[in-house]
């Protein structure tokens, strides 16, 4: 099974060795590291954050391409192996310039130390950065094995989202129910709908989404529409890559970028693509674009409370950042808004029809138990007249158990 990733940004880490004109400060005659670069980087097993997200920024004379190894012991010319919980972006540059490159690292669980040698080749310069990865945290266990970003144990899952109008419950209201398995991933979502099919006729309509976990690769199959989605995540464990497959109809493809923090900003299909902007852990701005020109911007704000909720079910319900539900609900799009979400408005002329207004209660612990959705009116005035309520129930992750870290 693929281990647990998460993408590490770091700032300058390295020992810089010459190679033809390079002096050993990387300021050969080819390369130019910026000035005041670290000469190395230890971190720990676990660690996703901490360093500057500015990368690691140079300057060349010409093209320059950057090329990964692993040693499997401390000196550099034994056991070289590519590894592939290293990535380095952009690897290359066609053209003399001023270059900055990201090096992501997943979690390391296999409870050994590990190294890699990141060399960047311009001409005759060439310059080694050394990345070492203890086997353990700062506290000395092991992470876990998963296929996705942890669920702290004692966290509580979403269950179920019952939604429907105030003014007309059983009528156009909606049940979302949402299964894990033992790792506490998303297996199964249910949703089952009252829709009016003539007058005083109800009828329930049953969608689902099934999920499949693999080596680097989540499925997802909606039966209702015959529809496939296969899920290519990144080192961190998040979808980098979605293809939807459905009969008759070619491949619709969609690709997913994030920032050093595992934020998603941008998502990108072959005619239209979307920009999200983030401010203090939040998704301020979604900035929607197309070939035609068409481009429209969606700003969203927040509460003082924290948003807890695994899903992020509000976010999911709009999907705000995914184009499509089933991948909204899967905690597979990067880290989700530090804060619940207060609101939405668009700039378009009906956008307001779309835009919300949202308040919530919330039990003892910080999670939430009901919220109130509100439209906004043209004006951008709380419309309170036909409210949406969504009534939520929560389940206790399961304990992830590690033998390596001897726990009780």
């Amino acid at each position: 099974m693929k281990k647990i990733h998460a993408l590490f940004l770091l700032m300058g880490v390295v020992a810089l060795t010459a190679c033809s004109d390079d002096n050993g400060d990387g300021t050969g005659k080819d390369i130019q590291l910026a000035p005041g670069t670290p000469k190395d980087y230890t971190i720990f097993a676990d660690e996703t954050s901490g360093t500057p997200s500015e990368g690691i920024s140079f300057t060349t004379t010409g093209p320059w391409r950057a090329t990964v190894v692993q040693t499997r012991a401390d000196a550099f010319d034994s056991g070289e192996v590519t590894p592939s919980w290293v990535t380095v972006s952009p690897d290359h540059g066609d053209a003399a310039g001023d270059y900055t490159i990201s090096i992501s690292l997943g979690v390391n669980t296999s409870g050994q130390d590990r190294k890699a040698i990141i060399t960047i080749e311009c001409g005759g310069t060439r310059i080694t950065i050394t990345v070492e990865q203890k086997g353990t945290t700062e506290d000395g266990k092991v992470p876990d094995d998963g296929d996705e970003p942890v669920v702290p144990t004692g966290a509580q899952l979403v269950s179920e989202v019952y939604h429907y109008f105030n003014n007309s419950p059983g009528e156009e209201d909606s049940r979302i129910e949402l299964t894990y398995d033992e790792r506490n991933r998303l297996i199964r979502w249910k949703k089952t709908t009252n829709e009016v099919v003539s007058p005083g006729t109800v009828e329930a309509v049953t969608q689902t989404y099934e999920y499949e976990y693999d080596d680097g690769v989540v499925r997802i199959a909606n039966p209702e529409e015959n529809t496939h989605f296969t899920v290519w995540l990144n080192a961190a464990g998040y979808a980098e890559r979605v293809e939807r497959s459905r009969p008759g109809e070619s491949v619709n493809i969609t690709t997913y970028k994030y920032d050093s923090e595992n934020r998603l900003i941008r998502a990108n299909q072959e005619d239209e693509w979307e920009d999200y902007v983030w401010e203090n852990g939040n998704l301020v701005e979604s900035r929607y674009g197309s070939p035609n020109g068409e481009n429209d911007v969606t700003r969203f704000t927040y509460t003082d409370l924290e948003n807890r909720e695994r899903p992020d079910f509000i976010g999911a319900w709009h999907e705000l950042s995914s184009w499509y539900e089933g991948l909204a609900w899967t905690r597979l799009l990067g880290v989700r808004n530090r804060n619940l979400i207060q609101g939405a408005r668009g700039d378009g002329e009906w956008s307001y029809k779309d835009d919300f207004y949202m308040e919530y209660k919330v039990d003892a612990e910080g999670y939430v138990t009901e919220a109130v959705e509100y439209g906004l009116t043209f004006e951008g005035e709380t419309d309170r007249s036909n409210p949406r309520t969504y009534e939520v129930k929560h389940i206790a992750t399961h304990k992830l158990n590690n033998p390596k870290n001897n726990e009780s």
